[in-house]
């Protein structure tokens, strides 16, 4: 299962598939030393993953095959890098600026880069024209051949 990830404040960028790439305070490793994110690894693109009230559920955006993990300052992003976040007519002080704004943090601030490819489109809808799962034994499915909805075994005997 896909590790889910936030962009809400680049949501149009990961729409238009002009992200290629983010920069995360923390995202390196986890309490016990080991790391987060690895080449290789998928990452479910959302347009926002907290903060979200009962019941809400965030929008999947894009599923991403991450290409490489590093990390960096800030400070020495290039305009290449800028490019990549989604922001091509952007100078570097720019997107720092941008970042700090929406972020905190300094310009010098060690940031954990994650680089990845858009894997094709299957599911990327919103979650108001998402359909809900149909149960088989009440639609149309096992209830109407005239089968019985399998009981589960209860624990501890009988």
């Amino acid at each position: 299962m896909a590790r889910v990830i936030s962009c809400s404040a680049t949501t149009e960028q990961v729409i238009a598939r002009t992200k290629t790439q983010t920069r995360r305070r923390g995202w390196w490793t986890d309490k016990k030393g080991r790391r987060l994110v690895l080449p290789g690894d998928q990452l479910q693109i959302v347009d926002k993953a907290m903060g979200l009230k009962k019941g809400q559920k965030p929008n999947r955006l894009a599923l991403v095959e991450v290409v490489d993990v590093r990390r960096e300052r800030l400070c020495d992003i290039t305009p290449a890098d800028v490019v990549a976040e989604g922001f091509p007519d952007w100078t570097t002080a720019e997107f720092i600026a941008f970042f700090t704004a929406e972020m905190g943090g300094s310009y010098n601030q060690e940031l954990t880069v994650i680089e990845w490819r858009y894997l094709p489109a299957k599911f990327y809808i919103t979650n108001e024209e998402r359909p809900r799962p149909i149960d088989p034994y009440t639609f149309g499915g096992a209830a109407a051949a005239g089968m019985a909805r399998p009981r589960l075994a209860r624990r501890g005997g009988a």
